[in-house]
């Protein structure tokens, strides 16, 4: 499972961007919210708990529901906004 490394300017609100891409498993929820809780350092504490929950339902609904053959989990910062994307091929 690839991870990105980040990319972008220095400086405390600088944009970074992570991504994961994993074929879908039973253990994938799990390994999303351990990646999304290696890059928490972009958040506050009781921001990275609502952005751990989500992940984990919008990752068990791709696993469960989309028959995809891959996942994709990518995290974005661009000043003080945070974006977390879960793509799947969606058949």
């Amino acid at each position: 499972m690839p991870a990105s490394e980040p990319q972008g300017d220095t400086g405390p609100l600088a944009p970074l961007a992570f991504s994961l891409e994993a074929d879908p498993s039973l253990e994938l929820p799990r390994i999303a919210r351990g990646f999304v809780r290696a890059c928490s350092g972009l958040l506050d504490g009781d921001a990275t708990e609502a952005v751990l929950l989500l992940t984990s339902e919008m990752v068990t609904n791709s696993v469960k529901h989309a028959r995809t053959e891959r996942v994709q989990v990518t995290i974005e910062r661009r000043g003080p906004s945070l974006r977390v994307a879960v793509l799947d091929d969606g058949k």
